[in-house]
């Protein structure tokens, strides 16, 4: 059961500007936070970066609405940011969707 928090002095508001944006979610389950902050470059890119701290991933997402045709491109890279997941390469995934009219 994974459960938004409401807001509080210590957690900044979900929404800091027209651009950025930060979510806190807190796990009731295992006591752990997941927290991300979701940034708009501009119209066409936005990037997000997020964190966990039961199973202490990190990630960074970058999506694009413009390259390839209709629909996002996106792509992600994400790591265990602990002893030796520090020293690998990211898992990186790249995901395309294509809006088509039939």
């Amino acid at each position: 059961m994974t459960k938004t928090l409401p807001p509080s002095p210590w957690i900044p508001p979900t929404t800091l500007n027209d651009y950025t944006k930060l979510e806190a979610a807190w796990n009731f389950n295992n006591d752990t936070l997941r927290a991300s902050v979701d940034h708009r470059v501009d119209s066409h890119n936005r990037l997000k970066i997020a964190y966990g701290t039961g199973d202490k991933n990190g990630s960074l997402e970058w999506t694009n609405k413009d390259l390839g045709g209709g629909g996002e491109l996106k792509v992600l890279a994400s790591t265990t940011l602990t002893g030796e997941g520090v020293k690998r390469m990211p898992t990186l995934t790249a995901e395309k969707t294509w809006n088509v009219e039939i």
